[in-house]
């Protein structure tokens, strides 16, 4: 009697061996699984990453490729109509394409990054900028090269005067364009953008909370340029949103001129620039601030100077 019952046990046992022997490939299974779960979601996420980084090159290639193509049309038309404005049109024209060359070499490269391409961009701007006013200044010589053919042709007296003005005028030409360079433009150091509470006792301390924070508040240096002029600078902030809208200062707001257009800004500070590293700092107070995201542009001379975003929790 004793024999059957121990024989009777040996199946209930290997039964349960068999039971835990399944859950734990079970186990394994489920483990697996979450992490090619993880490692697919993590590498779709880099491909979306590296596609709108790769988007943005393009882009920024189109335009530079768009904005050679216009240039190059336009210089062409005042071609063969002074031997003179020719000389000064071959000499501006290496410079437009020796500054196309160096753009076109920052996104050239096997892997462009972030910084890379902000920086190409800026590049960008200034082509544009130093085209705008090289073709401005083209144009109002052109004129005046036919305002003096047309006088000569009447008074051959005034033929003296004529060509000295003409002269004073290629100077003037020459003379801008060598300003006109990122060598004139003031740039931010040690850039610092942070949101502050105020204690009871009317000290500011630094917060990452949309429930606490009263303000936002930027301090930089301006690097050392002996190239731009000292005295009076204006510069603009313009603080948009996690909506993207520019946000308004309960005081101090207003609109300001960026590439021919009336822009808004949130905040504003002139100050006597000397060139001696001076510490800036703009903000502004408000009662509702929103979690999320805030983008935060300064302006300086009508140049983008620098952009960086800051979050609330």
């Amino acid at each position: 009697m004793s024999t059957y019952n121990k024989l009777d046990e040996m199946p209930i046992q290997k039964k349960s061996n068999n039971t835990l022997y399944l859950i734990i490939v079970i186990v394994i299974l489920l483990i697996f699984n979450g992490v090619f779960i993880f490692y697919h979601f993590k590498t779709d996420k880099q491909l979306e990453i590296t596609e709108a980084n790769l988007q943005n090159v393009e882009e920024a290639r189109t335009q530079l490729n768009k904005l050679l193509e216009d240039t190059r049309a336009q210089l062409e038309s005042y071609k063969g109509q002074n031997s003179e404005l020719d000389a000064l049109l071959e000499k501006k024209t290496a410079e437009v394409e020796e500054k196309a060359r160096q753009i076109e070499k920052l996104l050239k490269r096997g892997s462009v990054d972030i910084h890379e391409l902000e920086k190409a961009q800026e590049e960008l701007d200034v082509l544009r900028y130093y085209v705008k006013k090289y073709l401005t200044q083209i144009d109002s010589l052109n004129s005046a090269n036919k305002e003096l053919k047309q006088k000569t042709e009447k008074l051959q007296g005034t033929l003296t005067e004529a060509q000295t003005r003409n002269t004073n005028l290629l100077d003037q030409v020459a003379s801008l364009g060598n300003k006109v360079s990122l060598g004139s433009r003031l740039k931010p150091e040690n850039l610092s953008i942070h949101f502050i509470k105020y204690r009871g006792n009317g000290k500011e301390k630094e917060t990452d909370r949309a429930g606490q924070a009263e303000m936002l508040k930027v301090t930089f240096t301006f690097a050392e340029n002996f190239v731009a002029d000292k005295g009076p600078k204006t510069i603009y902030m313009k603080v948009m949103g996690p909506n993207g809208a520019v946000l308004k200062a309960d005081e101090g707001s207003g609109t300001f001129t960026y590439e021919d257009v009336e822009t808004p800004f949130t905040a504003n500070q002139t100050i006597d620039f000397d060139n001696t590293q001076q510490k800036v700092t703009l903000g502004f107070k408000k009662t509702d601030f929103l979690k999320g995201n805030y983008k935060v542009e300064l302006y300086e001379g009508g140049w983008l100077m620098t952009t960086n975003t800051v979050t609330l929790k």
